[in-house]
């Protein structure tokens, strides 16, 4: 199929899959993970010499693994690093933290929209499935997805393509018809790795440079703005 290249469009009238990612994507939440991870940190006083922009790359893997890829090597052991994950998921699970997140104006209209159109929706993040039962449902978004998929829920989280394989099966869908919509370097890994195609909003990780850079074939200011 061809895609149209036009900025903010994205010819879809042969797909039926839109699967999103959480966090920068219906939600504006990054900057709560990223308080959470220093913070996680500093209460182990274990180091993080990473700029804001080095955490933020290892966003859309599952925790384990970003804890592991930001530790020094001196402290990546599995002592600190259940603790460090221990600690995160307190975090997570503070009712103060799903409160900071900054919601997508206009998003429950748009879902609405979609599903009116016939499309199926789902999710799938670097967040554990529970706490996406949990977040969607305290934001009122949950009945709009048929499948939430969380890192837990397969062997391999981003970028490997796992995660689209199980909505592919789960929909009936065929790969090339689903879209995956995210904001951050390994969601657009793994949609490409997958073989879907990828759409990238401006409201996380990625710069318009940056996800130009990617190849992606669809870009947009944030979720509500995809002409899908």
């Amino acid at each position: 199929m061809e895609i149209s290249k036009d900025e903010g469009n994205l010819c879809l009238k042969a797909r039926k899959l839109i699967l999103f990612d959480f966090d920068g994507v219906l939600v504006r939440s990054n900057h709560c993970h990223l308080k959470n991870i220093r913070d996680t940190f500093a209460d182990l006083d274990v180091p993080l010499d990473v700029s804001d922009a080095g955490i933020m790359r290892h966003f859309g893997k599952s925790y384990k693994v970003l804890i592991s890829d930001l530790l020094d090597d001196e402290y990546r052991t599995p002592e600190i690093e259940h603790a460090l994950g221990e600690g995160l998921r307190e975090k997570f699970e503070n009712e103060r933290f799903w409160e900071s997140f900054e919601r997508i104006e206009g998003l429950s209209s748009f879902l609405f929209g979609f599903r009116e159109k016939g499309y199926e929706l789902g999710i799938a993040s670097g967040n554990g499935h529970a706490v996406l039962e949990m977040w969607t449902a305290k934001l009122g978004i949950r009945d709009f997805f048929g499948l939430l998929i969380g890192v837990d829920d397969v062997k391999r989280g981003k970028p490997y393509p796992d995660m689209v394989f199980l909505a592919s099966e789960f929909f009936k869908v065929p790969v090339s018809g689903i879209v995956y919509v995210g904001d951050a370097r390994n969601d657009v890994l793994m949609a490409k790795s997958a073989g879907a195609r990828t759409a990238v909003v401006l409201s996380g990780v990625l710069s318009r440079d940056e996800a130009c850079g990617l190849c992606v074939d669809m870009i947009a200011e944030d979720v509500t703005k995809l002409d899908l």
